[in-house]
């Protein structure tokens, strides 16, 4: 029939169109094929650039990768029931592949980096610490605990940066058991084992920011963080022995002027007792003689640089300085003392002589009776009664007491006088 002639002729085209579709699609599937080998290349390549071909997750999934692959390769084109899967489970193992290297690498690329700054943030810390170092080298306090925390920071970052150089040279020494590059560089082979229960999942886009921390990075922080945190403790040790440094100098400063202060004073007391001749009193010697004992041990404790030693020096050189000038004090005003009663002593010496050589020329032109005389004579007893007992009182009372007697004397003269010449108008 007409429809029978109809599907006849139409069949004809139907094979032919039929044939080319799966033509057709042997030439996509062979090109995917091309394209899933160059990805897993590529991906091989991209590895050997950043070096972790030899990272376990990159090494397995590309291993994965080039197996899927061949067995992909493997398979007739023409049987497309096997080479369909095949190559869709290769392009999947492919891509992830890409992915594991690509995250191998953002982490290496992070770790790296990390490295560098840790590095950086290491000699920074190393030359904080030279830099106390070189600033405490006349520090003259006790600075034992700041070079004991300077040489364990020391020892600290230099294990520090040790570890980091060993982490970074055993990644790049780090080599697995398989050689990757040979499977690459040939594509025969037999089935994978378990290929069908391979993921089945398509390659996710990832943002590097986003995955998660390597308890590694957060090790290796942490450790060098440690090393900085003593280098910090460190420049808190060294500004507490710069105040103590600045209370020592300041201390040191104060006690210099206060022993030069103490040696003036002693100068001046040399000097009192210079002028007054007491130097050689015994006491005044023995004092001097102190001060210049505590003033030597003042000198050698501010030379020796012990603050303790010199405040303890300097303070009893002032004490004795200070006893020294109280000392001459002391003498100067007994000398002024003794020196008053001398010389009262003396005055009532002269009048007692004065009145001695009166009487006597009063005896010889006998007028010693004449009431004249009588009277001043019994003054000159009175004001003398009075001297001795003003020996008790004051060296001033005394001096007074030996001066009014003299006048008395000398009133004793000048009524001879009178006395002699009214004898002399008589006769």
């Amino acid at each position: 029939t007409l429809n029978t002639i109809n599907d006849r002729l139409l069949s004809v085209f139907a094979v032919k169109i039929q044939q080319w579709w799966l033509k057709k699609q042997e030439h996509i599937m062979l090109h995917k094929l091309s394209f899933t080998m160059y990805l897993v290349t590529s991906s091989y390549d991209l590895a050997k650039i950043h070096q972790v071909q030899n990272v376990p997750s990159v090494h397995e999934a590309l291993k994965t990768a080039i197996s899927h692959v061949k067995y992909a390769k493997n398979q007739n084109p023409s049987g497309i029931e096997f080479f369909r899967p095949a190559l869709e489970q290769a392009i999947i193992s492919a891509e992830l592949a890409q992915n594991a290297v690509e995250l191998a690498a953002a982490m290496k690329q992070k770790e790296s980096l990390q490295r560098a700054q840790l590095f950086g943030n290491l000699d920074s810390a190393r030359n904080r610490l030279e830099r106390i170092k070189e600033s405490i080298i006349h520090v003259t306090v006790s600075k034992n605990k700041l070079e004991d925390q300077i040489k364990e920071g020391e020892i600290s970052i230099e294990s520090c940066r040790n570890f980091l150089e060993k982490e970074s040279q055993d990644d790049s020494n780090k080599n697995l058991p398989l050689d990757i590059s040979s499977l690459v560089n040939n594509f025969s082979g037999n089935s994978p084992t378990g290929l069908a229960s391979q993921p089945t999942s398509r390659r996710q886009s990832f943002d590097f920011e986003d995955f998660p921390m390597d308890p590694e990075y957060i090790h290796r922080g942490k450790i060098c963080q440690e090393a900085i945190s003593m280098v910090s403790e460190a420049e808190k040790l060294y500004n507490d022995v710069l105040d103590a440094q600045s209370y020592y100098d300041n201390a040191k400063i104060y006690q210099e002027d206060a022993l030069n202060n103490a040696i003036q004073t002693a100068s001046l007391a040399s000097d009192i007792a210079s002028t007054n001749k007491i130097s050689t009193v015994t006491v005044v010697a023995a004092s001097k003689k102190a001060f210049e004992d505590y003033k030597a041990s003042a000198v050698k404790s501010l030379l020796n640089n012990i603050q303790t030693e010199f405040e303890q020096a300097v303070g009893l050189a002032i004490e004795s300085s200070d006893r020294y000038m109280k000392v001459v004090e002391r003498e100067k005003h007994q000398k002024e003392e003794n020196d008053k009663r001398d010389k009262a002593n003396a005055i009532v010496n002269q009048a007692e002589i004065l009145k001695a050589s009166l009487l006597d020329e009063a005896n010889i032109m006998g007028i010693q009776k004449r009431k004249g005389m009588i009277s001043v004579i019994k003054i000159y007893d009175e004001k003398l009664e009075n001297f001795r007992l003003a020996e008790i009182t004051s060296s001033d009372s005394y001096l007074l007491a030996a001066n009014e007697v003299m006048i008395t004397a000398n009133a004793l003269k000048e009524s001879l006088l009178k006395e002699k010449k009214y004898k002399e108008s008589i006769d």
